[in-house]
């Protein structure tokens, strides 16, 4: 029999310091997505909902009404508005690896998952955001 020339790497110790936290480019494409899907809503559905809703002719919530204002430049700038974001995604990898190189696993993860968690919660929240007003207009017609 033959023996392969990669079983002897078996046995060496691996290093987790690198192996157990997420590649830069794993983060930059997690938090790309989520800051693609929040520019294309801001871009996109909630000027749709806006238009939508002043069709009814009621009063939007507050919440609602101040996603429709700060819609507005994305609308204008949109590829100034993709730059300044590919650009933040540039920097939070790097700041990423910087973290990760200098002060371990543990530092970096806790970048990685309290970024994800803001921009999951900024995303949701637009969402959510957007659905506001027909809960409260559900509530003036039932009253």
């Amino acid at each position: 029999m033959f023996q392969l020339s990669a079983a002897p790497m078996i046995n060496e110790p691996i290093d987790t310091s690198v192996a157990m936290r997420p590649a830069p480019v794993t983060v930059g494409v997690i938090h790309g997505i989520l800051l693609t899907l929040w520019i294309s809503t801001m871009t996109f559905v909630i000027p749709t909902f806006g238009e939508m809703f002043a069709n009814f002719g009621a009063r939007l919530p507050t919440f609602t009404q101040f996603l429709l204002d700060i819609s507005v430049p994305f609308r204008r700038w949109f590829f100034g508005a993709v730059l300044f974001f590919g650009f933040l995604v540039w920097a939070d990898t790097e700041i990423y690896r910087h973290i990760c190189e200098s002060r371990g696993r543990l530092a970096g993860l806790t970048w990685f998952w309290t970024w994800t968690a803001f921009l999951l919660v900024l995303l949701l929240s637009t969402i959510l955001g957007l659905f506001m007003p027909v809960f409260c207009m559900g509530e003036v017609v039932n009253r």
